[in-house]
């Protein structure tokens, strides 16, 4: 599964500074609740924009659209020498 994390839409852009400490805090303080971040998990996700999303993958540079993100469940194989 993916774990998904993600600022709600603000009317003042300023308050996701708020929002941004407190994602902070959780990864720092064990029982930190953030109250204005949110949380989920998905096998997929699909984001769409007005414009072009521009993105980067393992160093290159992508535009598009829409971005598709999804896992393939047992995908890695890991050899070890023995």
């Amino acid at each position: 599964m993916l774990d998904i994390t993600w600022l709600p839409p603000r009317k003042d852009p300023n308050e996701h500074i708020y929002s941004m400490s407190e994602l902070v805090m959780s990864g720092l303080i064990k029982d930190f609740q953030p109250e204005n971040v949110e949380y989920t998990k998905a096998k997929k996700i699909n984001v769409v924009g007005d414009k072009k999303i521009d993105y980067v993958i393992d160093g290159e540079s992508f535009s598009d659209e829409e971005l598709v993100i999804s896992i393939t469940p047992a995908s890695l194989h890991i050899f070890v020498n023995g």
